[in-house]
């Protein structure tokens, strides 16, 4: 039997299915390569993207290591320079004329430097560490305990006179100055106190005291003889002269009365005597008047001033107002004289300085004081500027011999205002014992 031949298409199709089954085998063999050389490029993207992250992070580091470094280098610079400045400071501190102290907030003793040491006496070793009531007397540590309160509060309390106990028991004049010790943050953690002694200045302030009111007394005693011997003159010329002159007159008027009629010349001459006469009688009044006014004495302040406003007014043409109070009031001689003699003192300026047209005058009670008020419409002063007026100054220390208070109010082209304020007291049993003991 023979064999049986393939047909020539089929031997065509079997050869076209290989050369497909090849170009597939083809093709899927070059997608794997293309599949594989994305990969490799993917990887190799990674990879850079990689190495970019780490070359962004070395240079991240490395920023970040010089920024260290500069701020190490800059804080260096600032310890450098705090550790100078700390230095001065404490140089400054130590070689200070002034007790320099810090203490925290309860009061206890921080630091002490040499200064301190000479004015309380204590060693820094004895003082840092105690309680600042060490040297603080003990009617005077309530007042402490506030001070370091109000410096909790971040409060600046400046040259506080107080007095401090040395470590020998003997006190001493300071000025203190306290400040408060805050963090940088603005907290308050203690108080920085600067005393210096100022004992020479308060004995130098007792001592001027001391002399002005001596001064003051002498000038009361040189016043109260002044006006005595006021009065005395005043009496003697009243008195004396007065009875003098009275006495010629009645004598002329005898003869006048003796000389004949035809005697024309004589009884004219008589007759001129006897005005003449009268004149100065009057005269002798107006001296005793102005010596020491005999109203004053016998019906009271309120009464003299309004007899001398009227005087005033007379002499001068100024109008001259006077409000008076209604009620009746006792007031010390002493203080008496001195309102009148103010009084008398400001018209005397007004007449010769105010060219003013009008005074108003009023007599007033303010509690347990007698307030005296002048005010003119002249052309005025510069009340601000320093007055050496010995008119001024003779009212002020009037007033002041009487516990009293002086002011002068004026400026240029609004008046002058003179306010005088004294006290006085309403019943004489009272008004005798306190005048007696204030001479006392």
């Amino acid at each position: 039997m023979g064999s049986l031949a393939d047909p020539p298409g089929l031997e065509r199709r079997g050869a076209s299915e290989g050369t497909q089954r090849a170009m597939l085998n083809i093709l899927d063999d070059f997608a794997d390569e293309k599949r594989h050389l994305e990969n490799s490029q993917q990887a190799m993207l990674n990879i850079l993207d990689d190495l970019d992250t780490e070359k962004i992070k070395v240079e991240v580091e490395r920023a970040k290591v010089e920024l260290i470094n500069r701020h190490l280098q800059d804080e260096v610079g600032v310890r450098k320079r705090a550790e100078k400045a700390s230095s001065r400071l404490a140089a400054i501190v130590a070689s200070s004329n002034d007790a320099i102290i810090s203490e925290s907030l309860d009061g206890t003793i921080l630091s002490w430097n040499r200064s301190a040491e000479r004015l309380y006496g204590y060693t820094e070793a004895e003082a840092v560490g105690k309680s600042i009531m060490l040297i603080v007397p003990p009617e005077l540590r309530g007042e402490t305990r506030k001070m370091l309160a109000r410096i909790a509060q971040a409060e600046l309390i400046e040259r506080h006179d107080t007095v401090r106990v040395r470590k020998d028991g003997s006190c001493v004049d300071v000025s203190v100055t306290l400040s408060p010790i805050k963090t940088p943050r603005g907290e308050v953690i203690g108080a920085s106190a600067i005393a210096r002694d100022i004992t020479t200045q308060k004995r130098a302030q007792v001592e001027l005291q001391r002399h002005r009111e001596q001064l003051r007394a002498l000038t009361k005693r040189l016043e109260r003889a002044s006006e005595e011997e006021r009065a005395r003159v005043a009496r003697d010329l009243h008195d004396d002269i007065g009875q003098l002159l009275t006495a010629v007159k009645m004598d002329l008027i005898w003869i006048g009365k003796r000389v004949p009629e035809e005697e024309r010349e004589a009884r004219q001459r008589l007759s001129a005597s006897v005005q003449l006469i009268d004149a100065g009688v009057r005269s002798v009044r107006t001296i005793c008047s102005g010596l020491r006014p005999s109203i004053l004495d016998d019906l009271g302040l309120a009464a003299a001033i309004e007899w001398q406003a009227n005087e005033f007014s007379s002499r001068t043409g100024i109008a001259c107002r006077v409000a008076l109070p209604a009620p009746k009031f006792a007031l010390p001689s002493d203080h008496a004289t001195a309102l009148f003699r103010i009084f008398q003192e400001c018209l005397t300026n007004v007449s010769r300085h105010a060219r003013a047209g009008s005074v108003d005058v009023s007599l007033s009670r303010e509690g347990e004081d007698l307030v005296l008020i002048v005010q003119d419409d002249g052309h005025g002063f510069d009340g601000a500027a320093p007055s050496s007026s010995l008119g001024i100054l003779g009212m002020k220390e009037r007033a002041q011999t009487c516990g009293g208070e002086f002011e002068i109010i004026s400026s240029i082209g609004k008046g002058t205002t003179v306010a005088v304020r004294v006290p006085f007291y309403t019943d004489t049993a009272s008004q005798d014992a306190k005048a007696d003991a204030h001479r006392g």
